[in-house]
């Protein structure tokens, strides 16, 4: 029998100041709640949870940070 070791990775920052996404943009709130709850779960159920959203996000806010991306 296979097994495989399950990662679950959280939601990444968005940034609204490169004009795509437009709709996708305003959901920081959303985001970080879907990421609480993602990390909450995978606590209860013994999943290994990756905070890529603290590691892609501005030091001074929730965006995402413009080095990461050009979308």
């Amino acid at each position: 029998m296979l097994s495989a070791k399950i990662y679950i990775q959280s939601l990444l920052p968005v940034n609204p100041g490169f004009g795509k996404f437009a709709g996708h943009c305003s959901k920081t709130e959303e985001i970080l709640w879907i990421n609480h709850q993602l990390s909450e779960w995978c606590a209860l159920n013994g999943v290994k949870f990756i905070n890529l959203f603290d590691q892609f996000k501005n030091d001074d806010n929730q965006q995402m940070n413009p080095r990461y991306t050009n979308d």
